[in-house]
C-alpha cells in the first residue's frame, strides 16, 4: 500500500477548469516528514534541501534513504489548486480544452506556465476545436 496518496478533484468553475490535489500521508518508518539535519539533495528535482527545512523522507527496503522536497510532493493535508484548462459553451454544447493531457507521476496536469512552445501550439489548436464544438449546430 502506498504511504503518500493524492486525492484529486477536477472541476469547472465559469470558463475555467481547475484541479485540486490534496496529498495524504500514512507515516511509517519508511515514509515520513522530517527536519533535515544536514544539507541533502531532492531525489525528484535534484534541488538542494538546506539544513533545518522540512521534507519527505523515503527508505524503501533494499534501497537507500531519499529525500523529496515539498515542491515535488506538496505537504500533506494542504490542498493545492491549479488552473489546468478552459471550458467553452453551455449545457449540452460544452467542450473542454486542457492545457496539456500530460500528467506527472502524481497525476497532476500541467499549468499553462509549464507548457513548452510545441505544447502551446497544440493547446491553441485544441482550444479552437473546443470553441467550434461548443457552438450550436446552426452555425
Amino acid at each position: 500500500m502506498s504511504r503518500v496518496v493524492n486525492l484529486q478533484t477536477i472541476y469547472a468553475e465559469g470558463g475555467t477548469i481547475y484541479e485540486e490535489n490534496k496529498f495524504l500521508l500514512n507515516p511509517s518508518s519508511n515514509c515520513k516528514i522530517v527536519s533535515i539535519k544536514t544539507d541533502r539533495t531532492c531525489a525528484e528535482c535534484s534541488c538542494t534541501l538546506e539544513k533545518g527545512t522540512r521534507c519527505y523522507t523515503f527508505n524503501p527496503k533494499g534501497r537507500g534513504r531519499s529525500w523529496v522536497c515539498f515542491s515535488c510532493i506538496p505537504e500533506p493535508n494542504v490542498a493545492e489548486t491549479r488552473k489546468i484548462g478552459e471550458r467553452f459553451g453551455h449545457g449540452v454544447d460544452t467542450a473542454l480544452a486542457y492545457y496539456s493531457h500530460e500528467v506527472d507521476s502524481w497525476g497532476r496536469h500541467k499549468r499553462f506556465s509549464d507548457l513548452d512552445v510545441m505544447e502551446e501550439c497544440s493547446y491553441d489548436g485544441t482550444r479552437e476545436d473546443a470553441i467550434w464544438a461548443s457552438m450550436p449546430n446552426e452555425y
